[in-house]
């Protein structure tokens, strides 16, 4: 990152973003300086549905999905408020902050990168970013897109859907997986006498036990483990048609392919789309009320 990319930093301005005031370029990785934020904690801190590590309130799904939609409009921001886009390259729960007001506010910049004019993506010399939960392509090749931003973005939005950490939900399909392994073994013995289809995974920690209801052959891939895992958290509390229209979008956030994935753009403006599920279903059901007078 030279001097001009982080004058392009000092100069952005979104309610969504935490402001840079300053930085030392001295440093191996540049040390920045933020504005002061009255923080309500960290979105890793608050995404959990079932009970906040930090002992503070449960973020209700409304709340959820507008940070969601406001996440969304703050990395649509960086990607186009400059004349080159700006890769974040480390959009996690653990880089967003609720301020007093619960509105969230991104920021780390130190691992971003700007795109060059008339190019499509940039070349690194490693991979940065959060082990786990970044983009595969960026894994194989260390060449940044936008849509390495588009599937960080995914990844927090099943965060958000789950209400466990991205990390958590990899180890409990691991469990999945191992559990689908022995039913294998115990259908495939000859004293089998196997009838469940039911599987209960019990989730870090013991704080909850999800049911998940397996197909016939006991075989699933990891997008279809992640579902499963998903469906059985969704609907606990919010809008079903709200939380079925955002695990979709999740999933095309994480496409492997990254030419599947939508622009930022696009996935802000689906937020938005979804946002007023709410609006339209309660105008309709008031029109149903008047009708019965």
């Amino acid at each position: 990152m030279n001097t001009h990319e982080m004058a392009v930093l000092i100069q952005l301005n979104h309610r969504n973003v935490v402001k840079l005031v300053g930085c030392c370029l001295e440093t191996e990785i540049p040390i920045q300086v933020y504005e002061f934020v009255l923080s309500n904690g960290l979105l890793s801190e608050r995404i959990r549905i079932h009970k906040s590590i930090s002992g503070r309130e449960i973020l209700p799904w409304e709340s959820r999905l507008r940070i969601a939609s406001e996440i969304a409009d703050a990395v649509t921001y960086i990607h186009t408020a400059a004349a080159r886009p700006i890769i974040h390259r480390d959009i996690a729960s653990h880089n967003i902050i609720l301020d007093e007001r619960f509105v969230p506010r991104l920021f780390a910049f130190e691992l971003s990168l700007w795109i060059p004019l008339g190019e499509t993506s940039v070349q690194t010399d490693c991979v940065r970013g959060t082990k786990g939960a970044m983009a595969p392509e960026t894994w194989r090749t260390a060449i940044y897109t936008e849509k390495a931003d588009v599937y960080d973005f995914g990844i927090i939005l099943l965060e958000i859907l789950a209400g466990m950490s991205y990390c958590e939900m990899l180890r409990t399909l691991d469990d999945i997986e191992r559990r689908l392994d022995e039913m294998n073994s115990s259908s495939n013995s000859d004293n089998c006498n196997l009838q469940s289809t039911t599987l209960s995974v019990e989730s870090r920690y013991g704080e909850r036990v999800i049911q998940i209801n397996l197909p016939e052959d006991y075989a699933i891939s990891d997008e279809e483990g992640r579902r499963l895992i998903l469906m059985a958290n969704l609907f606990l509390e919010g809008r079903r048609e709200q939380q079925t229209a955002c695990l979709e979008l999740s999933f095309r956030c994480t496409k492997d392919n990254p030419e599947e994935r939508p622009m930022m753009e696009e996935v802000a403006k689906e937020l938005r789309r979804i946002r007023k599920f709410k609006i339209a279903n309660e105008v309709e059901h008031d029109k149903g009320d008047t009708s019965h007078v």
